[in-house]
Parts: structure tokens; C-alpha cells; sequence
């Protein structure tokens, strides 16, 4: 009768190489899962520069359909691997420039900070602001401009602060035409908040001081 017991160096040989050959198969497995997420997080970011170039170019029913795949592959994505660093912030990016700002704040609170650039700072901080979290907002925005101090920058943070306020101003005047005075006064707060914060960064910015005039009763 054969000897099967775990001291037959013949079984242990067999059991060693099966164990290998699993072992190998979950690693392939990992790299292929992760290989396989990098393509689609590529295909995703190049969506993403294309739906912009559309939107500066004018052809603003192509950008919104591109940002939409883009959302779609960065989805992929994080099904593909869970795990992955940049996957979230690039879905906060996208809800973002959608104008949706619920799944905006929640992907970028999901991301790795570490991993954020100065825009990934703004648009989350923007994002705060849109729901009425302005010191938040604020907060995250100071940390947008200490990465990155140009000018260029500056004056994105600007307009952003700025297309915010100036939202709030037409809902304000909406709110007044429609006799929803309280509700219109709380906005009207906020709007004034904002174009004057928009103003104190650049002085010299007179569509911000004409907006913020309106806004006070002015001709």
C-alpha cells in the first residue's frame, strides 16, 4: 500500500508547485485588473481634455456628451480596481464641470488628498461654496492658491468665485420679481459675500464692482 501521508516528499513537491502555479494566477490576475484600470483611467482623462477643448471651442452639446463618458470610464475605473488613487478626483473633476455639485463634493471627499493639484482644491472648495458651505469653501480654496500663486491660477479662482456670486444675484432678482422676499434677501447675503470677496482679490475687476453695485440698488 502506497504511503500518501504528508511526509512523502513526492506529495509535498505536488503540493508546493499547485500552490505556486495558484499563487502566480492571482498575481497575473492583480496586474491584469490593475493594467486594465490604468487603460480605462487613460481613456477617461483623454475624454475629459476633449470635452473641454469642445466646451472652449463653443460646441457645448459635444463637451457635455464627452464629460459624460469620461465620468463613464473613471466609473470603470474604480470597478476595474477600487483601489485606484486618481480615479476619484477625476470623477469629482467631472460632476464638477457638469455643474453637479452633490457628487462633485462626494468623489473628492472620497479621493486621497495627497494625490490633489491645486484645481482639485478649487473645484472642491467651489463645490462648497455652490451648497452653501462657504467657509469650507474658503478654507480649501486657500490651499488651491498656496499651490499654486500665478496669475493665471488667481484669476480662475476669480471667475469661479465670481460666476457663483453672480448666479446668486439673478436669483435674487428672480426671488424679488416673484414677491419671495426672505428667500431673496438670503440670497442677496450670499451674493454680496462673494462678489465683494471676488472684488478684494482683484480691485481693478469692473464687471465684479458693476455686479456687486446692482446687487446694492445702484444704477
Amino acid at each position: 500500500m502506497k504511503n500518501f501521508s504528508i511526509n512523502n516528499p513526492g506529495r509535498q513537491f505536488r503540493l508546493l508547485f499547485i500552490n505556486l502555479i495558484c499563487l502566480l494566477a492571482l498575481t497575473s490576475c492583480g496586474e491584469s485588473a490593475k493594467q486594465k484600470a490604468d487603460k480605462l483611467f487613460n481613456e477617461g482623462t483623454t475624454r475629459s481634455a476633449d470635452a473641454a477643448e469642445a466646451a472652449g471651442k463653443g460646441y457645448v452639446y459635444r463637451g457635455i456628451q464627452l464629460n459624460d463618458e469620461a465620468i463613464q470610464l473613471f466609473r470603470q475605473t474604480l470597478q476595474a480596481d477600487s483601489t485606484h488613487s486618481k480615479a476619484k478626483s477625476a470623477l469629482g473633476h467631472s460632476f464638477y464641470v457638469a455643474k453637479n455639485y452633490t457628487d462633485a463634493l462626494t468623489w473628492f471627499e472620497k479621493a486621497d488628498t495627497a494625490d490633489f493639484t491645486p484645481t482639485n482644491y478649487l473645484e472642491m472648495g467651489l463645490s462648497k461654496i455652490n451648497k452653501g458651505m462657504v467657509a469650507e469653501g474658503k478654507h480649501d480654496i486657500d490651499k488651491a492658491l498656496k499651490m499654486d500663486s500665478s496669475e493665471k491660477f488667481k484669476t480662475a479662482t476669480i471667475n469661479g468665485i465670481y460666476d457663483i456670486g453672480k448666479q446668486a444675484l439673478e436669483n435674487t432678482k428672480r426671488l424679488a420679481a416673484e414677491g419671495n422676499k426672505q428667500i431673496g434677501m438670503a440670497y442677496s447675503g450670499f451674493a454680496a459675500g462673494l462678489l465683494q470677496t471676488a472684488l478684494e482679490m482683484d480691485t481693478t475687476r469692473k464687471d465684479i464692482a458693476k455686479s456687486l453695485k446692482e446687487l446694492r440698488g445702484g444704477n
